[in-house]
C-alpha cells in the first residue's frame, strides 16, 4: 500500500504540480499515521527543466531499489517512469491494479535485466519533438518492431510504434493493450519510402490533387477565375489535419 501511495504521489507531482522531486528516496519520506509523507520538496524542479527526466529516473530508481530490497513486488524502473510520465493514463487505480497482476509473481530481476535498467537510466530521452535526434530513423525502426532503446513514447503521448497518439487508458482498458495499440487516426508523415500504408495513402492523395496545380500556379498573375477548382490549385497545399511533416517542406516544395 505504501509503495502504491508513493508512486501515485510521484505521478501527481509530475502532472498536477508540474514538479519532479529530484531527491526522492526513503530518506525524504516520513511514515506518520499509517501514511507516507514526502518531505524536502524545496529542491524540486519543474517538469520542463532540462534535466527533469534525469532526476525523475533517479527518483524512480531509488524508490524501486528500496521497496525491492524489502521484498515488495514493484514495477521495474522503466515501468515506474512510464507510469509517472504517461499522459494517456486517466484511470490510475485501474492501471496500477493491472500492473500489480503483472508483477505479483515476477521473480527477482536477472543480471541482464539489471543491466537493461542501468542502460535506461543513462539513455537520452527527449521531452519534445524538436529534441528528437532523428525522428525518421526512429519511425523506420519502430515500424520494424525495433523500439528497444526508444524511450520517449509515454512522455510525448505516442504509441510504442510512433504511429500516432497513445489512446486514453481508461478503467475498461488494460495497460498492455493500450501501449501496443496502433489503430489511430493521426499518423506521423514521413517522406521515407518505408512509411505505413496510411501515410502512403495520404501522400498519394495530396499528390493527385497537385497534378493540375502547376498550370494554375503559372497563371496566378493573370487569371482571376472564380472557379473553385482553379482557386484550390492556386493555394499552397497544406498538410492534412493531424499529419506532421517531418522534413519541414511545404507541399509545393515537395511537388517541385
Amino acid at each position: 500500500k505504501l509503495y502504491l501511495d508513493i508512486v501515485k504521489m510521484m505521478r501527481t507531482m509530475y502532472h498536477e504540480c508540474r514538479l519532479v522531486h529530484a531527491d526522492l528516496s526513503e530518506y525524504n519520506i516520513l511514515y506518520y499515521k499509517t501514511k507516507a509523507w514526502i518531505i524536502d520538496v524545496s529542491q524540486s524542479v519543474e517538469h520542463d527543466h532540462p534535466h527533469a527526466l534525469d532526476f525523475l529516473r533517479i527518483d524512480c530508481a531509488n524508490i524501486t531499489k528500496f521497496f525491492r530490497a524489502n521484498k515488495v513486488s514493484v514495477m521495474n524502473i522503466k515501468e515506474l517512469f512510464d507510469f509517472v510520465t504517461d499522459v494517456a493514463i486517466q484511470a490510475v487505480d485501474a492501471y496500477l491494479d493491472h500492473m500489480q497482476e503483472e508483477i505479483a509473481n515476477r521473480p527477482p530481476p536477472t543480471p541482464e535485466e539489471l543491466v537493461d535498467e542501468d542502460v535506461f537510466l543513462h539513455s537520452y530521452i527527449p521531452r519534445k519533438l524538436d529534441e528528437i535526434i532523428d525522428i525518421e530513423r526512429d519511425i523506420i525502426r519502430a515500424e520494424k518492431g525495433d523500439t528497444e532503446d526508444i524511450f520517449y513514447q509515454p512522455v510525448m503521448g505516442m504509441t510504442a510504434d510512433l504511429a500516432g497518439p497513445r489512446p486514453t487508458i481508461s478503467a475498461s482498458s488494460s495497460a498492455t493493450s493500450s501501449a501496443s495499440n496502433t489503430d489511430n487516426n493521426v499518423k506521423l508523415h514521413s517522406t521515407n519510402p518505408h512509411n505505413n500504408s496510411n501515410n502512403n495513402n495520404t501522400s498519394s492523395s495530396t499528390a493527385g490533387k497537385g497534378d493540375g496545380s502547376d498550370d494554375s500556379d503559372d497563371d496566378d498573375d493573370d487569371d482571376d477565375s472564380d472557379d473553385d477548382g482553379d482557386d484550390s490549385g492556386k493555394e499552397e497545399k497544406k498538410a492534412p489535419k493531424g499529419v506532421i511533416p517531418m522534413d519541414g517542406l511545404t507541399r509545393k516544395e515537395h511537388k517541385k
